[in-house]
């Protein structure tokens, strides 16, 4: 599965294992976009979403929006899969590339 992105993504922030950390997100890594002038986040693993919490539900949505607010995405590799069909939901700020070229299962 190819993942379509944006613009020309020349720069790009690496990240990894951030887990669901909405505030390592909001306070570090997109903070770190806008000052490195970067077109997207590659996440490396371990995204974290986890839909079967309150906090799970309410962080991707955020991110999304500000995502997209900012004209930033985000594409990701699998680490342990936790919620995967939610994630292959469309989404125009998030892409779920999974890291064997498969679809989700």
């Amino acid at each position: 599965m190819a993942a379509s992105l944006p613009g020309d993504p020349t720069r790009v922030l690496v990240a990894g294992d951030t887990h669901g950390d909405l505030w390592h997100w909001t306070h570090v890594l997109l903070p770190a976009a806008r000052l490195h002038q970067v077109d997207g986040i590659v996440q490396l693993g371990d995204f974290g979403y986890w839909p079967l919490t309150r906090d799970g539900r309410d962080s991707l949505p955020a991110l999304e929006r500000q995502l997209r607010d900012e004209g930033r995405w985000v594409v990701f590799l699998d680490g342990t899969p936790r919620g995967w069909l939610v994630l292959d939901l469309p989404s125009l700020a998030i892409t779920h590339a999974p890291a064997d070229g498969a679809a989700p299962s």
